[in-house]
């Protein structure tokens, strides 16, 4: 779909027996499409309604994400773009763009349509990673008078472990500010249950390959059941993730999970056609 536009910027590599100049020829392409995208604003905003089971009046949850698009106005999948941002150090370049653009929107709706309502913006490791960041978003969002309330920031198990003390200092004082913090991936570690205790969260994702497997993998379900148990012990709120048929969702209902998220319930759309 893509190939003219990758022809138009590839660095020429000539390796057709070598994988890893095939690679690195293809991710030269996709650096400069996504550098070109960003710069030249060809992105957009798009929200996911993660919808609360439990509690009707609850609080309206948003997941927060970024779609690219070539000059021809083609969207670029995020399996393609977003695995070579990452190799490349990009992400804070996307999610700078996402902040930015997330906080413009919001000060042009009225105060009434999202004052129960949470956007969760995903931070990824190397945002994590940078000093200056989350400081900026913090002031970004005292300049245009935007509460911290409104922000629930991710980050996924991974992200957690590898930076489990700057993660720990890091949710702590952002929720001494007013944000609120979900972590997603939740139980696909070792180690989930030991270092969960550092991590005071307000939410934790079931990740998707329990959830799809529970109707069929006795296991998988009473792995579901326990991390729900676990969130409600904590006074966690449970998310699950890729809901995807009436028979899970039922499933997760009956559990007794707060939130679930999924193309059954809602899929990604533009901020405009949701607000």
């Amino acid at each position: 779909m893509f190939s003219s536009d990758l022809k138009a910027h590839r660095t020429p590599f000539y390796a057709p027996d070598n994988p890893k100049l095939i690679r690195l020829s293809n991710d030269v392409a996709w650096i400069q499409v996504i550098e070109s995208a960003i710069l030249n604003n060809r992105c957009a905003l798009y929200l996911q309604n993660v919808v609360s089971l439990t509690e009707p009046d609850s609080r309206q949850y948003y997941e927060v994400s970024v779609r690219l698009f070539d000059p021809k106005g083609r969207m670029i999948p995020p399996s393609v773009f977003l695995p070579v941002a990452e190799r490349y150090s990009l992400l804070p370049d996307l999610d700078r763009w996402l902040v930015e653009n997330l906080f413009a929107s919001l000060v042009k709706i009225d105060a009434n349509l999202i004052k129960n309502s949470c956007f969760a913006i995903n931070l990824s490791k190397h945002s994590l990673n940078k000093v200056d960041f989350v400081s900026t978003i913090h002031e970004k969002l005292n300049q245009l008078e935007i509460s911290p309330e409104f922000i629930c920031f991710e980050i996924t198990e991974t992200v957690a472990l590898s930076n489990l003390e700057i993660a720990s200092d890091l949710i702590t004082y952002l929720q001494s500010l007013g944000y609120y913090f979900t972590l997603d991936d939740f139980g696909q570690g070792l180690s989930s249950l030991s270092y969960l205790q550092h991590l005071p969260v307000d939410y934790i994702k079931i990740p998707g390959i329990f959830i799809r497997n529970m109707l069929s993998d006795l296991t998988d379900r009473s792995i579901v059941e326990m991390i729900h148990y676990l969130g409600q012990k904590m006074g966690l709120k449970t998310i699950a993730e890729d809901v995807e048929t009436e028979a899970i969702f039922q499933q997760v209902k009956a559990i007794g999970i707060d939130y679930a998220q999924g193309y059954y319930l809602s899929k990604p759309q533009p901020f405009e056609q949701v607000l």
